[in-house]
């Protein structure tokens, strides 16, 4: 059964990060980072993006030909990362590395892990993870259709807002 949309106006947020934060959060207490071995099954990972990004409205890799998703996610310079706690999946990540950045195109946790002061050191784990890959500067965008502490959890870690603007986005039609 196919989704259904309809179009909505929303708010995008353009921030970066252009130099290293002094912060270190390691893995421990149970909180551990793990890239996604390659070759990356698509339903897989459809699964992990659908879980995470059904409450957001991530609609994007849904609608992409199965073969074009295929070859973003297994090429090297995407990162599809796990983040587990004691051992249990509870969000993940995926960064793409640009020619002078590394963008973080999409970060989230499972459901019921929200709301369990989890989101900041996973996002953290993020920046250290991206900061390996040398970057200029790291980038990402958010809009107001994500979860209403996102932005502030990004700012909060050293992103910084440079650009607004607004855009006609696909949202799930909710019953």
């Amino acid at each position: 059964m196919k989704a259904e949309y309809t179009i909505k106006q929303v708010q995008v947020y353009y921030l970066r990060m252009d130099n290293k934060p002094a912060f270190v959060i390691s893995e421990g207490k149970g909180l551990s980072v793990e890239e996604l071995p390659k070759p990356i099954d698509i339903d897989g990972y459809l699964k992990l993006y659908t879980s995470v990004g059904k409450e957001y409205n991530w609609i994007d890799r849904l609608e992409m030909p199965k073969d074009l998703l295929i070859n973003i996610i297994n090429n090297s310079k995407t990162h599809v990362l796990l983040f587990k706690v004691n051992g249990t999946l509870a969000g993940w990540a995926e960064l793409v590395e640009g020619r002078e950045y590394v963008e973080l195109l999409y970060f989230g946790l499972l459901p019921e892990f929200v709301g369990k002061g989890l989101g900041k050191s996973f996002l953290a784990m993020n920046i250290n993870k991206a900061w390996e890959l040398n970057p200029a500067w790291i980038q990402l965008n958010t809009c107001s259709l994500d979860h209403p502490n996102a932005i502030n959890v990004y700012k909060s870690l050293g992103f910084v807002e440079y650009k607004r603007e607004f855009e006609m986005r696909k949202v799930f039609l909710r019953e």
